[in-house]
């Protein structure tokens, strides 16, 4: 996964291996720990819901935690609320022949939320991730 602020700033690389997670930042350097969210939060200060937007990304509710989803014309979902969260999947396409999300939009108005991790200072707006998904690899 490909992680960049506005106008491609701070842009990183990670990935997740049953081993643990490995991030390359904008100047190379490679950071490893046992997860996603421990690495990015510990390199990065950014602290993001991990875990559920692994299911969000898809389209689907996470499954371990309740949530209130609402679905478009096409009975594919439009909306998600669950963890403090509000998921908006504006669009969609068929890959491989699989219809998945092209555009999420992440976002809370939870205060308490941070994008940043305190110790580090606070975001400047509102936290929100937004993801345009050009292509999907199916396996």
């Amino acid at each position: 996964m490909e992680i960049s602020g506005g106008l491609g700033s701070r842009r990183i690389r990670i990935q997740q291996s049953p081993s643990g997670a490995v991030l390359e930042n904008s100047k190379g350097e490679i950071l490893v720990g046992g997860s996603i969210r421990e690495v990015l939060a510990e390199n990065t200060g950014w602290i993001l819901p991990f875990a559920e937007m692994m299911s969000w990304i898809v389209g689907l509710p996470h499954p371990e935690v309740d949530s209130q989803s609402k679905w478009n014309k096409d009975s594919q979902i439009r909306s998600i609320k669950q963890s403090d969260w509000t998921v908006l999947l504006s669009s969609y396409k068929e890959f491989n022949d699989y219809v998945l999300p092209t555009r999420v939009r992440i976002f809370t108005e939870n205060p308490s939320l941070s994008l940043l991790d305190p110790a580090r200072g606070s975001p400047d707006g509102d936290t929100e991730i937004r993801l345009v998904i050009s292509s999907w690899g199916v396996n």
